[in-house]
């Protein structure tokens, strides 16, 4: 048998506030304890990486909202570290291949607009 993983997080996101939404979700969940909500431009150095990808294999679930681009490759990186990716978008979703890959059947799709009932 495998040996069940432990998390330390409900969800978490760790990256820059380049988004009105990244920004949102530290107002709305910043002082949650299930969840670890850090937006900064801090996102710059080996350590800091670091901490991102042990927050993000410590979580189980990942949020991942759109930054710069309308997309998220949040949304990959929570896979690699064994975190289901929670993809946060604005108007409309924006998932490449959604034609041809079921992103349902191993992530979770939010409108921003629902951020509010997340938890």
């Amino acid at each position: 048998k495998g040996e069940e993983k432990a998390f330390r997080f409900l969800a978490s996101f760790v990256g820059r506030d380049t988004n009105p939404v990244r920004i949102h979700l530290r107002a709305l969940f910043g002082d949650d304890p299930d969840f670890l909500v850090v937006t900064d431009s801090f996102m710059i150095g080996a350590a800091n990486q670091q901490l991102f990808r042990d927050v993000t294999a410590s979580s189980v679930f990942s949020l991942a909202p759109r930054g710069n681009g309308a997309s998220s490759f949040r949304i990959f990186e929570a896979l690699e570290h064994g975190s289901v990716p929670v993809y946060i978008y604005d108007a409309t979703c924006c998932i490449p291949y959604s034609t041809i890959i079921d992103w349902s059947s191993f992530a979770i799709l939010v409108p921003s607009s629902e951020l509010p009932h997340l938890k």
